[in-house]
């Protein structure tokens, strides 16, 4: 058996010993009246004394319960035998016949019987708390049987014992004073001890003292009997029960004689002669008069105080007529001094715990955490200021007392029933008191809700509260306001993970190549990470000739719940004023535009409800200092407050998604621009192809009419005409490289332009005239067509490029055109001359009119004219246009002519 012996076993094996060892001498003397009622009353004592070792010591619950049941056999009998041991010691043996002792046992056999038995009623032990760490002992909760078969029982016995005592003390003699103070001394013992257990005041719960007072009760026996033969010397119960007293005990005659006394009343009046027995109260034996005057002129159950050097004592005095003795009187003058300074302690501490209290409440009222309590119908019995403020709307402190949680919360929807988000809190919090109740533990809660409007999160703490009794008469709670932490946490998780979404976006596109799947699926996880309705991408246009400026959808994303802009035809392009004009600047300064909308200006929110938006956060997409774009993303179900750190990293997303379209736009120009490149290739390679033929042509002219010339039979008409084809040859092949060179020369910026004075009307009257047999020959009518003015229009430019730009396409017009007009001019507006040349020819395809000024271009081959020249003169034309200040354009349709227009800047 493992047992974990304390010093209270110790104490109970030093008590056990002794109550043996006085058994052992009573039982010495067991031929003595009361000497083996004093044996048994004795081993009584030492069985429970000795089961209260294994008791203390026992680890366990179940063991100190099985040793606390052997106790008993003991404990109960001890009363008995101790009226036994009285009644013989008092000479009432006639009243101990068998039966009667029967009788005597048997409530304690029957209370011990309910005790063995006790898990199946639990009468006597309801239940028992948790064993101390401390002491090794365990507190036994007490039922019926307890209060009972066992404290009622034995008390009735005590109390039956020591009132016969008492009654033989005041009819016998002083002869046995000395054993009878120690009898009773001996018999108070148990009673303190007793009553010190029972009232809760025992300094070690769960430890039983009356073993303990046993050693002293012991202790006096065998005392008694070593030295003044206790039970040699029968009866001693009064000087037991009178003398030891602490009370005063005076008797007096009809004719106010003193009859008795003990020792106190001595003391208290001040007696030094003892024999004074038949002397009057109120003779000169008496020093302390102003005791007499006072027990004699107060009634019965008086209370006199009595002040003697600078000392206050407090007296309480009993009169009791002494039955068949008319005249004769009992006093009892009880010193009550003591329970005075212990009434005034109590008192002081009353008034300590009402300072104490007022220092809790303010303490309470004045720190941030709420703090409350309520009975067991949940109505509160205490709030601090921070409740009534915080939680329930309270004037003050004392409004909420008596009434539950519920009523404060109704009270706050009735007064705004339109409002269904205004106090939303109770439910939680009601829950958690039931809680609390059923599991009698301390708990905590974390409780949430609208109250007065405006969301709160709670840390609440709440725990039952228990009386002396340890029944729970009530809960107590404390909440405090984390929602700044609580929202804290909630920002870092959503920022975590919408880093964590952006970081799977940005390598689902790096992976995808950056097409618009991969774009589109990066929209969607991030999309659905934040919880939003729609995400778009807007890419602003350049502006227009109005300087209008407009933004168009270029990626959209929605989870169903509304419709998609792409497939709204209004919803592709969304000009700036429309967009919104100060959200245009706030998000070209590179700011994000959020917000709810029923809190944006009435302008703005009405375009937005009308789509059903209820929140929304727009980000902008900077590219190079400028803005690109804009990230848009909008919630229709929620209002939903955008945190600082998702506009941050969504802000940057932003960038990243642009960053990732503009790649994919710079990926397309890579492929167009390889197209183009492949096909400027093909062109240079028709070019060499063409130039090669064109310089061949006139050098094979050059070359084999020279050789012809070598003939010397030849005519001279013969030889004029081989000549003039060398020289046509050698013009035609000065014109290639003419050209070639001044190309060169214009795309590496070392062509020079010569500026004069040129008269516009003249030069162009020359060109009509030069054209017109050409244009003739093809039956085409050339016109010129001028402004009608008298004066010549001066212009300082450089004659021979516009001339040449105009000879060049003169020449193409006619060349093209084979039947209709060729028309040339020029207009004049606000600070530049724009000529013309009009033709009803063949037109220039669509597909070709955006490459016509390209080098090495035929436009027409399609259309069965041969190519003309190298392919450098529109080229050539735009190079020279440009250079003095103008601009070149076509308008053409197939089939139907062309206009090439150039202009020139106006200095006159």
């Amino acid at each position: 058996m493992d047992l974990n012996l304390t010093i209270f076993s110790a104490l109970f094996i030093f008590a056990t010993v002794i109550t043996f060892s006085v058994a052992y001498l009573a039982w010495r003397k067991r031929s003595v009246t009361g000497g083996r009622d004093l044996t048994w009353l004795m081993i009584a004592s030492g069985i429970g004394t000795f089961f209260l070792i294994f008791e203390t010591a026992a680890p366990t619950m179940t063991q100190k319960i099985f040793w606390a049941k052997l106790e008993f056999f003991g404990g109960l009998t001890t009363p008995v035998f101790y009226l036994l041991f009285v009644l013989r010691y008092i000479g009432m043996e006639k009243i101990l016949s068998v039966k009667n002792i029967i009788w005597l046992f048997t409530i304690p056999a029957i209370t011990m019987a309910l005790i063995m038995t006790n898990e199946y009623h639990h009468l006597f032990w309801p239940g028992f708390s948790e064993i101390s760490e401390k002491t090794n002992l365990m507190l036994y909760f007490h039922g019926i049987a307890f209060w009972i078969g066992y404290v009622a029982y034995s008390y009735i016995l005590l109390l039956i014992a020591t009132l016969y005592l008492i009654r033989f003390i005041i009819w016998h003699s002083q002869t046995f004073r000395t054993q009878a103070w120690i009898i009773l001394i001996g018999s108070l013992c148990p009673w303190i001890a007793s009553v010190i257990y029972l009232t809760g005041a025992n300094p070690f719960p769960g430890m039983d003292l009356t073993p303990f007072s046993m050693i002293l009760s012991g202790a006096l026996m065998v005392y008694g009997i070593l030295y003044y033969g206790l039970l040699d010397l029968i009866p001693v119960a009064r000087e037991i029960l009178v003398e030891t007293m602490a009370d005063g005990i005076l008797v007096v005659d009809g004719h106010n004689r003193i009859q008795d006394f003990n020792e106190s009343a001595l003391s208290f009046f001040g007696i030094q002669n003892k024999n004074i027995i038949g002397s009057p109260a109120d003779s000169s034996v008496i020093t302390e008069k102003w005791l007499l005057q006072a027990i004699t002129n107060q009634k019965s159950g008086s209370t006199i105080e009595i002040t003697n050097d600078d000392a206050t004592k407090s007296f309480r005095i009993i009169k009791q007529a002494i039955e068949k003795q008319s005249g004769s009187h009992l006093i009892v003058i009880h010193d009550i001094t003591d329970l005075v300074a212990q009434k005034m302690k109590i008192s002081a501490g009353e008034e300590r715990y009402r300072n104490l209290f007022t220092m809790f409440r303010l303490i309470a009222d004045n720190m941030p955490d709420m703090l409350w309590a309520k009975d067991l119908h949940k109505n509160f019995t205490f709030v601090n200021k921070a409740a009534c403020a915080i939680l329930l709307n309270a004037k003050d402190t004392e409004e909420p007392i008596g009434k539950p949680f519920q009523f404060f919360a109704d009270r706050e929807r009735f007064r705004y029933p339109e409002k269904a988000d205004w106090y939303t809190f109770e439910g939680q919090y009601y829950d958690s008191d039931e809680v609390v109740m059923n599991t009698g533990e301390m708990q905590n809660f974390e409780e949430y809700g609208n109250v007065l409007g405006s969301f709160i999160y709670l840390d609440v703490w709440k725990a039952p509260i228990f009386d002396k009794d340890g029944k729970m008469i009530g809960i107590v709670g404390s909440g405090r306001d984390v929602t700044l932490q609580k929202q804290a946490e909630a920002e870092i998780y959503q920022k975590n993970l919408l880093l964590n979404a952006i970081t799977s976006a940005t390598a689902m596109m790096v992976q995808g190549n950056v097409s618009d799947e991969s774009i589109t699926e990066a929209m969607d996880l991030v999309s659905k990470t934040i919880g939003i309705n729609r995400f778009y991408i807007l890419e602003q246009l350049p502006a227009k000739e109005d300087s209008t400026r407009y933004l168009a959808l270029r990626y959209e994303w929605t989870d169903g719940t509304v419709p998609p802009g792409m497939n709204n035809p209004n919803g592709k392009k969304i000009s700036i004023s429309q967009f919104g004009l100060k959200w245009h600047e706030s998000l070209s300064s590179g700011k994000t535009v959020s917000g709810l909308v029923r809190e944006l200006p009435e302008n703005e929110r009405a375009i937005l409800e009308s789509r059903g938006i209820k929140s929304l956060l727009l980000t902008p997409i900077i590219v190079d200092h400028t803005l690109w774009g804009v990230v848009g993303m909008e919630d229709y179900l929620h209002e939903r407050e955008w945190m600082p750190s998702e506009q941050k990293i969504l802000t940057a997303a932003a960038n990243t998604v642009g960053t990732f379209y503009m790649g994919k736009q710079r990926q397309n120009e890579l492929i167009t621009a390889k197209g183009e490149a492949e096909e400027s290739e093909r062109l240079r390679s028709a070019f060499l192809a063409n130039i090669s033929h064109e310089i061949r042509s006139p050098m094979n002219g050059i070359i084999g009419f020279t050789e012809l010339l070598k003939e010397s039979d030849l005519t001279g008409d013969e030889k004029k005409t081989y000549i003039d084809i060398i020289e046509e040859s050698g013009a035609h092949m000065l014109t290639i490289i003419n050209n070639l060179v001044d190309l060169s020369r214009i795309e590496s910026g070392k062509m020079e332009v010569w500026f004069s004075d040129v008269n516009i009307d003249e030069q162009m009257e020359i060109l009509c005239e030069q054209f017109k047999p050409e244009a003739e020959s093809k039956g085409i009518a050339l016109s010129l067509k001028q402004p009608l003015t008298e004066k010549k229009l001066i212009v300082n430019t450089d004659e021979d490029k516009v001339l040449a730009v105009l000879t060049n396409l003169l020449k193409n017009a006619i060349h093209f055109t084979d039947q209709g007009t060729v028309e040339f001019g020029y207009t004049e507006q606000a600070e530049s001359l724009e000529f013309f040349v009009r033709d009803t020819g063949i037109g220039i395809d669509l597909d070709k009119q955006q490459i016509i000024f390209d080098r090495f271009i035929h436009a027409n081959v399609s259309h069965g004219h041969a190519p003309r020249g190298t392919g450098l003169g529109l080229a050539i034309a735009k190079g020279y246009i440009e250079l003095l200040g103008g601009k070149i354009r076509l308008e053409s349709e197939a089939g139907k002519g062309s206009v090439f227009y150039f202009t020139i800047p106006l200095s006159i």
